[in-house]
């Protein structure tokens, strides 16, 4: 009995090991659409100062070269990965003589990133929200009338003064006529190139308009989005209504 119950054990099918989940095939590459123009990467030339100072001492160099090495061999063999991506952009204002740091504007968004080789990446945005507390529920804010003019002149002085980051951008618009006050942004967001920002209102006396900018992966917002804002300024003003492309610049200085 012993004998033939041991026989029947050894003919049953030993189960095959539980298989991972199967990752979803993305359909397309979202992140080549005719649209999203893709911007050369920013290199520098490498000189030998560089490579003369890039590691502290031999030892360094070569725990890092072999971390290097170790890495792209995983990047290697990477077939498929499905991940959550999260970014939150804020922005705030401070006087600390005047008074305590406030959040002034907030922006957080979730991703769904599906890639497989040979494929490419299919980004799905699963949720996004924009806050801006400074307003308060009633949408307005009482400023002291010190902070406020401090405020005013230096958005002001961001795209009248020579050195102020969206001049180059503004630099013979008739302000003048239609003054503009306003702030560039840029958003760093690796591995990809950063978002140009742009936020600005006119006439910056009696504010009747304003406009915001947002260029993902398009460099600096003095550089590209602040372009972007003049030429709706123009329209809304009335005093710049030809036709013609936006003329991207020059950063002015640091950039931003």
């Amino acid at each position: 009995m012993l004998v033939h119950l041991a026989v029947a054990l050894l003919q049953v099918a030993t189960p095959a090991p539980p298989q991972p989940p199967a990752i979803p095939t993305p359909e397309r590459d979202s992140s080549t659409e005719e649209h999203r123009d893709k911007k050369p990467p920013k290199r520098i030339v490498v000189t030998g100062s560089h490579l003369a100072t890039a590691y502290r001492d031999a030892t360094a160099r070569s725990i890092l070269l072999l971390a290097r090495d170790a890495r792209m061999r995983q990047d290697s063999a990477l077939v498929a990965y499905d991940a959550t991506t999260y970014q939150r952009v804020s922005a705030g204002i401070g006087f600390r003589k005047l008074g305590r740091d406030r959040l002034a504007f907030r922006s957080e968004g979730a991703t769904r990133v599906r890639w497989r080789r040979g494929v490419g990446a299919y980004v799905d945005v699963t949720g996004s929200r924009t806050v801006v507390p400074i307003a308060g529920k009633s949408g307005h804010v009482d400023i002291p009338g010190p902070i406020h003019s401090a405020i005013l002149t230096g958005l002001e002085g961001a795209v009248s003064d020579v050195k102020g980051t969206a001049f180059n951008a503004f630099d013979g618009f008739p302000l003048d006529k239609w003054r503009v006050a306003g702030k560039t942004g840029t958003a760093q967001a690796p591995p990809k190139q950063d978002t140009a920002l742009f936020v600005g209102f006119g006439p910056a006396t009696n504010p009747q308009y304003v406009v915001a900018v947002v260029m993902e992966q398009s460099g600096f917002g003095a550089t590209s989005a602040a372009p972007v804002a003049r030429r709706l300024f123009g329209q809304l003003s009335g005093l710049e209504t030809g036709p013609g492309a936006v003329q991207f610049v020059q950063a002015n200085g640091a950039g931003d």
